[in-house]
């Protein structure tokens, strides 16, 4: 029992030495400079990251208030399949093809389904607003500018913390 406690010291013995042996050797060939720790820092901050991403939500609210001006489209396409006699009525009438001899018809209340196809396009171009698309698109530039003062005073912060752990 004892030349097993001997052999696990001894194990463990040689693994903290040569822990201690090649963790030297790693802290002594890798050097940091201060401006590579910098640079580092400021290329791998989540922090900066998040107020980047922000920045680019600021100028996307920019390019959308700018779209404002821009005419709206819209497209629809309507399906209609009815055995209702008034629509039946209504719907022959629209496409034009009603004649004297659909009067004869056996069962008014009861005629054989119709399909209808209605196609619309709409376009909407606004002329005056009230001053709200420019006042919108300048809020977007302000917001954008904004948002390029706050990255600049993060990165100015990622900076000073940074100097601060290097010189600590």
């Amino acid at each position: 029992m004892g030349s097993k406690i001997n052999v696990c010291l001894a194990i463990i013995l040689v693994w903290f030495s040569a822990a201690c042996t090649f963790g030297n050797n790693l802290v002594a060939t890798q050097e940091l400079s201060l401006q590579q720790a910098i640079k580092t820092a400021l290329a791998e901050s989540p922090y900066l990251h998040a107020i980047q991403q922000e920045r680019n939500a600021d100028q996307t609210y920019q390019d959308e208030a700018k779209s404002y001006r821009l005419p709206q489209i819209d497209l629809n396409e309507i399906y209609m399949r009815t055995n209702s006699p008034m629509e039946v009525f209504g719907v022959l009438l629209s496409q034009k093809k009603f004649s004297m001899a659909d009067f004869a018809m056996g069962d008014a209340n009861h005629p054989a389904p119709i399909d209808d196809y209605v196609t619309q396009l709409q376009v909407a171009q606004p002329l005056y607003m009230g001053g709200k698309i420019k006042h919108g698109i300048m809020a977007g530039k302000k917001m954008a500018a904004a948002s390029d003062k706050k990255l600049e005073r993060a990165e100015q912060e990622v900076r000073c913390q940074t100097v601060q752990a290097y010189l600590n």
